[in-house]
């Protein structure tokens, strides 16, 4: 349409597309309600798109978050069609010589537009859809289904989720090379206690273990841990895989206070005895590390609450005047959510007038003070300029002062 050369803002573009829209539909409704199916982009939920449609007969309906690969015409048939076509046109055109460019992508492009968007591919879109004819089963529970790329489901044992089993592997391989580099340390050296001058060559290769776990961790939920941007409330580390612990007493306590009939059996009993109380001492430390990690959790919540508050503050300045979507699918044109983005439009006209009356108010500080600084450097010039006079004056008077004190008369003397 070219609205942005033009210059329309989001929202302009947003109102000026469904005109268009309503004027290649008008026709064919025939005086009856349209329906204008729409995805959950900030521009679909304006003041001037909702009361465009209210006032023409259109209908807006919003798709549920997170839904458009399955709900959507051009992602489930049309874009894998465009898709194809773009890469056989454009293959047709390299063959011929030149590679494409920002000159003939243009050109190219539109010979695959024309051949993806066909009345076939199109209706095609809207029946497999199960808009046009409307049919609800065309959407299964399998298709909902949440993406198994982004899923964990575990058995017993407990299977650890990717950042924890990313951090284990580096773990293991640190205990691991720990107890190679103590089994061929020198016994001399060790003996001596000084380190060995002999530099060996190293084996370790360009990619290191800590390298392979910041890769892999890039990959996981635990992502933002090894990024550049900043967190964010919504940050969250993988959740804590507890079991149960049993309790301290000893069910076998009856068969360790019997006597050992023979040596081999009184062993035995020790080393059994030993054993349990080092699971005693595994428990109390593994409770100990269970509250700390309570405590822990308790303090990254609370900081968690605080960086949310600090977002949502920048938020309410950033996106003054929109509508919070919940995710789900809704009428737009319904009197309730019209009324909200009424509501929004008047929070925001008020906003921005607050803003200019701050602006303006500032402005006018900025050239009370730029005619102040000026008349402070001409009050400053004035009063060098009486001070000097008067210091003038101050040595005139001495002069005369001086000459009181020494009369003609007397230099005769």
């Amino acid at each position: 349409m070219g609205y942005q050369k033009k210059g329309y803002t989001s929202r302009e573009i947003a109102t000026a597309w469904i005109e268009d829209w309503d004027k290649l539909t008008k026709a064919k409704a025939n005086g009856r309600h349209r329906l204008l199916v729409v995805d959950g982009h900030s521009s679909h939920f304006t003041m001037g798109f909702l009361d465009y449609a209210r006032k023409n007969k259109i209908v807006v309906l919003c798709y549920p978050s997170h839904s458009t690969h399955v709900y959507q015409g051009l992602d489930v048939v049309i874009f894998s069609v465009l898709k194809r076509a773009w890469s056989d046109e454009r293959d047709k055109f390299e063959r011929s010589g030149p590679s494409v460019s920002k000159l003939n992508f243009l050109g190219i492009y539109a010979k695959a537009h024309v051949r993806a968007f066909t009345k076939e591919n199109i209706l095609s879109a809207f029946r497999k859809t199960g808009m046009v004819p409307f049919n609800p089963n065309v959407i299964t529970d399998s298709m909902m289904a949440p993406s198994l790329e982004t899923s964990i489901s575990t058995r017993l044992p407990l299977k650890l989720t990717s950042p924890v089993q990313e951090m284990v592997d580096l773990i293991s391989h640190h205990r691991a090379h720990k107890r190679r580099r103590e089994d061929e340390q020198d016994p001399e050296d060790e003996a001596r206690h000084t380190p060995s001058r002999k530099l060996a060559p190293s084996s370790e290769p360009d990619y290191t273990p800590v390298r392979q776990a910041i890769d892999g961790l890039a990959f996981t939920s635990a992502a933002f841990l090894v990024s550049t941007s900043p967190l964010t409330s919504l940050s969250r580390l993988p959740p804590l895989q507890t079991y149960e612990i049993s309790p301290d007493r000893n069910k076998d306590q009856t068969s360790l206070d019997m006597p050992p009939p023979t040596e081999r059996e009184r062993v035995l009993m020790a080393a059994l005895e030993n054993r349990d109380i080092q699971i005693s001492l595994q428990k109390r430390v593994i409770g100990g590390l269970q509250a700390q990690t309570i405590l822990h959790s308790a303090h990254i919540e609370d900081l968690r609450g605080k960086l949310q508050g600090n977002e949502e503050k920048k938020a309410r300045g950033k996106d003054r005047g929109r509508i919070n979507m919940d995710g789900l699918p809704k009428v737009l044109t319904q009197d309730k959510i019209f009324d909200g983005v009424v509501k929004a439009h008047a929070e925001r006209n008020t906003a921005k007038d607050a803003a200019a009356k701050r602006k303006d108010a500032k402005t006018k500080y900025t050239e009370a003070v730029g005619v102040w600084k000026v008349r402070e450097m001409d009050r400053k010039e004035r009063n060098g300029e009486l001070k000097s006079k008067w210091a003038n004056e101050v040595r005139r008077w001495e002069v005369e002062r001086n000459r009181a004190k020494c009369p003609p008369w007397r230099s005769q003397f």
